[in-house]
């Protein structure tokens, strides 16, 4: 939705709130989602250098939870969507 409506800095700010949301929740899937999806945010807005270490801050938070970041993060990713589906 943010690249078609060149909404990356709205995106940034979504991205943030999550990232604070389930940090303090201790969904450390979500966590790594919002985290990457935040650098891809920034990425997008040519803030390469943040986005560089938000890119490695997801990586180690992966890694440190011993997630498969392919196929676990997706599985929460659909969970949370099927437990709070979007109203598109």
């Amino acid at each position: 939705i943010a690249w078609r409506r060149d909404s990356y800095q709205q995106a940034e700010q979504f991205h943030r709130a999550a990232r604070a949301r389930f940090a303090a929740a201790g969904e450390t899937e979500l966590l790594v989602a919002a985290e990457n999806g935040l650098a891809h945010a920034l990425a997008s807005q040519y803030r390469v250098r943040e986005a560089a270490a938000g890119y490695e801050h997801a990586l180690s938070l992966g890694g440190a939870a011993d997630l498969d970041l392919s196929r676990d993060v997706q599985e929460a990713i659909a969970a949370a969507h099927r437990a709070h589906p979007m109203p598109y």
